[in-house]
């Protein structure tokens, strides 16, 4: 109840406040229209008795939680070689390609590798020694050639950041940023391409067909 000014008394309801007050900032304040033409203007507090911004902090809160909510969620899912049950020596090949241009770390155990490609459930993590670059280009290409497949439901650059960390057993970020790598881009679609099996090369990259012998 208030005084308008002119021996009117008006009558200005709570539910009519609450009612009409829109688009308030936390400690804001709020413009209430009285329907005889007057306007009510209130203070709008959020959180305890004592006036003190409570939801605000509560807000300040639940954004580090977003903030730490934004790491990826990892997967163990796995690629599918296209070619595994008829051609799985090329995966050997591409291992000791990758092993010799050190590019993944030289304790990798060839069966790790290998499950990375059989399109089941795995925690391996591959150490890759290259750059981020240059990981995200080999299988940039071994996807577009159709070589690899991946998993249903679960984006392709999820699943390499699921099972490849850095040099300092890092996870890798920002696959969408990257560009081939100038010095490597023809040495890492020769390794894609040892997938292929209809694939021979013996020119001036110095591969070969024999799992023996890739880099003479």
């Amino acid at each position: 109840m208030k005084s308008a000014g002119n021996g009117k008394v008006e009558l200005v309801m709570e539910k009519h406040v609450e009612a009409e007050i829109h688009h308030v900032e936390p400690g804001g304040v709020g413009i209430q229209k009285v329907e005889a033409g007057g306007i009510g203007i209130q203070n709008v507090y959020h959180g305890n008795a004592n006036g003190k911004a409570g939801s605000n902090a509560g807000s300040k809160a639940g954004d580090k939680k977003a903030k730490k909510s934004a790491t990826p969620k990892l997967t163990k899912a796995t690629f599918s070689y296209r070619y595994l049950s008829e051609c799985q020596n090329r995966l050997m090949l591409l291992f000791q390609g990758l092993l010799k241009a050190e590019l993944i770390d030289g304790d990798t155990k060839p069966d790790d590798f290998l499950a990375l490609f059989e399109g089941k459930p795995s925690d391996v993590k591959i150490k890759w020694k290259g750059s981020l670059a240059s990981l995200w280009y080999l299988f940039k290409v071994m996807l577009e050639k159709g070589y690899v497949v991946k998993p249903e439901g679960v984006g392709q650059w999820i699943v390499v950041q699921s099972h490849f960390v850095d040099a300092k057993s890092k996870m890798f970020a920002d696959f969408n940023k990257q560009k081939p790598p100038l010095k490597l881009k023809e040495v890492l679609e020769v390794l894609a391409e040892l997938l292929n099996p209809n694939f021979e090369h013996t020119d001036r990259t110095g591969f070969t067909d024999r799992s023996d012998n890739i880099y003479e």
